[in-house]
């Protein structure tokens, strides 16, 4: 059997009663993959090969209903995840507390928060004011809704680092995260606990969750010198998080095709 052999058996699985963007950007992923490892007999592939096609499966990405398939010493895992970390590595650069527990909960846009995240990290990162909103944020908010009504709003709502916006603070704030986590794995390593790292996050057994959890907000608080926030996701949740993602890319193609 072939490669591509495989994954049209593994869409056909995988695919039913998904929807239609699952199948779209699986394929996209499995063909790139392909394309590089190339499409020949499975039990062809040498040790190299499989190497290879973990990294580019790896480069890719991994969905979360795959995380929440991966076992660690054949226990299922879940996701501890550095909550707002980006903002609030900014309030420690800038030596300042937040006044608010959800740093995305944003006047005016509560219900749009999905979208004030990401805008938000984008303001973080550039050097001037944007003037049309980020690459896949459109949809996430009103028709109404203009980007500058968003920037304003998130600027008006942190007063205190308003002034760090705009100025490309975002890759101290990335290569501070960086060392927090390192260290976070370095230390569970010493405690015997395998983590995997995902970005401001880290995947490790379900039984040793709690263990985690207190070496994260730790070594936070170490590095930062203020109280850090840490969301404990399970595998179902990882699943519905997955599900949603997909529903909400559906629903964003439908509004371009209506609008077209």
């Amino acid at each position: 059997m072939k490669l591509s052999e495989a994954v049209g058996i593994y869409l056909r699985v995988k695919g039913r009663n998904r929807g239609g963007a699952f199948q779209r950007t699986t394929e996209r992923s499995c063909g790139y993959v392909i394309d590089i490892c190339g499409d020949k007999d499975l039990l062809a592939y040498t040790k190299g090969d499989a190497t290879r096609f973990r990294d580019v499966l790896i480069e890719r990405g991994l969905t979360g209903s795959s995380i929440a398939h991966l076992r660690i010493n054949g226990e299922e895992v879940v996701e501890l995840d550095y909550g707002q970390v980006m903002p609030r590595l900014v309030y420690a650069l800038a030596g300042k507390v937040p006044s608010m527990d959800d740093l995305y909960a944003i006047p005016c846009f509560e219900e749009h928060r999905p979208g004030i995240k990401k805008v938000a990290s984008s303001m973080l990162f550039v050097e001037a004011p944007i003037s049309r909103f980020p690459q896949d944020t459109r949809h996430l908010f009103p028709k109404s809704v203009k980007i500058g009504d968003v920037t304003e709003a998130i600027m008006a709502a942190h007063p205190e680092i308003a002034d760090s916006f705009f100025n490309g603070i975002g890759h101290r704030c990335q290569f501070l995260e960086s060392e927090i986590l390192v260290e976070v794995l370095l230390v569970l390593k010493g405690m015997g606990i395998v983590a995997l790292p995902i970005h401001d996050a880290i995947l490790v057994p379900a039984s040793a969750a709690a263990q985690a959890k207190a070496v994260m907000l730790e070594v936070f608080k170490k590095r930062t010198g203020q109280e850090g926030v840490v969301d404990l996701i399970t595998k179902d949740q990882l699943e519905a998080s997955d599900e949603a993602e997909d529903e909400a890319v559906v629903e964003a193609e439908e509004e371009l095709l209506l609008a077209a």
